[in-house]
């Protein structure tokens, strides 16, 4: 099986981090079939073709699905994110890819 992660947005948002015109849901991943281990999540959003970092978070996921808080906030102004999943070696392991936010 090939390790799959995918991204949605957190319900919340918050207003102190964007301001009052936009709010920033956290990033929430979900993994599957990933072997035990630890990982890094790495959060990318994209407001201009160059890309802007958002944050990295290190933690343990199973390799059943898993959905767990990021640590990553994206303003709801930005038009794309991506979650990667990278192994204690920084290896690539699964991306979400560019998805709409």
């Amino acid at each position: 099986m090939t390790p799959v992660v995918t991204v949605v947005a957190s319900t919340g948002g918050s207003p102190v981090l964007c301001g009052p015109v936009h709010t920033c849901p956290e990033l929430l991943a979900t993994t599957q079939d990933l072997p035990t281990g630890v990982y890094t999540l790495r959060c990318t959003g994209w407001s201009t073709p160059a890309g802007t970092p958002l944050g990295e978070l290190t933690t343990t996921l199973g390799p059943e699905p898993t959905t767990t808080a990021t640590g990553c906030y994206a303003s709801t102004a930005i038009p794309q994110v991506e979650v990667a999943v990278l192994d204690d070696e920084g290896v690539l392991v699964a991306t979400t890819g560019r998805v709409d936010w």
